[in-house]
């Protein structure tokens, strides 16, 4: 399961996004397909069930779904985080040299995870995807998907569901501390 091991400010779980939101205080292990949030000035730290850590900045919105270690399933609650709103970093590990596989999905954009750290922003007009370590496959609207590698960020505009815009653009990799304010 996945439990989430660090919280700072006011962070909430929810059963689903239209049921009231009960506070977090400290770990907590979450049911899958719970949904986490935070509010201004506000972090989580969550663990999945290989090791792999996701930190959730502020003012963030992620649904967390089922996880099975190493087999990726694809279908939806499986391996999948969703994001609807703010930033997550994620540093997803390898165990036993088994390439973890997860899917990151924003509204704009569906991100396969493989071994690598990487952030996620998303707004309502926009999406970045930056690879801070490894590489992942990316997939945005018309069936388009490309590899993302370490120092390059991708971005997407949009207006309304809309796909306006795409474009790669080269990014130096930054070593400040994570949304959780943690190294």
């Amino acid at each position: 399961m996945t439990q989430v091991i660090h919280v700072r400010g006011n962070v909430f779980v929810a059963a689903d996004r239209n049921t009231p939101a009960t506070p977090i205080r400290g770990s907590v292990l979450l049911d899958p397909d719970e949904y986490v949030r935070t509010d201004d000035r506000s972090l989580a730290e969550l663990r999945l069930p290989d090791g792999s850590v996701v930190e959730i900045g502020q003012n963030t919105e992620i649904q967390a779904g089922e996880f099975h270690r190493t087999e990726f399933r694809g279908a939806a609650g499986q391996n999948v985080i969703s994001i609807f709103r703010g930033t997550i970093r994620f540093h997803i590990v390898r165990t036993d040299n088994t390439p973890a596989n997860y899917k990151f999905q924003t509204p704009q954009l569906q991100i396969a995870i493989r071994g690598t750290t990487a952030t996620v922003s998303v707004t309502d007009t926009l999406t970045e995807v930056t690879m801070l370590e490894g590489s992942a496959g990316i997939s945005a609207g018309n069936g388009s998907t490309f590899i993302l590698r370490a120092g390059q960020t991708f971005r997407v505009r949009s207006d309304g569901g809309q796909i306006l815009s795409k474009e790669i653009i080269p990014t130096a990799v930054d070593p400040s501390p994570t949304p959780a304010g943690r190294p």
